[in-house]
């Protein structure tokens, strides 16, 4: 479980982050929001990123685009075990189920 206390603010002007900022810009469900995040999940998808399958509590974050950087530990369990020591991005990119979301997690410089 992520500690909201360990999120760091994704403020990180990439190519990934340009993108998510142009989706919270135009919003969930129109025509241009629906177009940057799905333009986000290919740019991360190209960097590598993993899809990981959680809930709110698991993370911590609950939109559609919404993001934070994390530090992983290095006893980190779990999803994020192939982090272990790294800085990573967290991304929703999707809702399934009652509770459900759709993650990207990927390594940021």
């Amino acid at each position: 479980m992520l500690d909201p206390a360990d999120q760091i603010p994704d403020t990180l002007d990439d190519d990934i982050g340009r993108l998510l900022a142009q989706f919270r810009g135009a919003g969930a469900g129109t025509t241009a929001g629906n177009a940057a995040i799905t333009r986000a999940i290919q740019a991360m998808t190209d960097a590598g990123y993993v899809t990981i399958h959680g809930t709110y509590k698991s993370y911590s974050i609950s939109r559609i685009g919404q993001s934070c950087l994390y530090d992983v530990p290095l006893d980190r369990r779990g999803n994020l075990l192939p982090f272990r020591g790294k800085r990573v991005r967290i991304v929703v990119v999707s809702n399934y189920g009652y509770n459900g979301k759709v993650i990207m997690a990927g390594t940021v410089v």
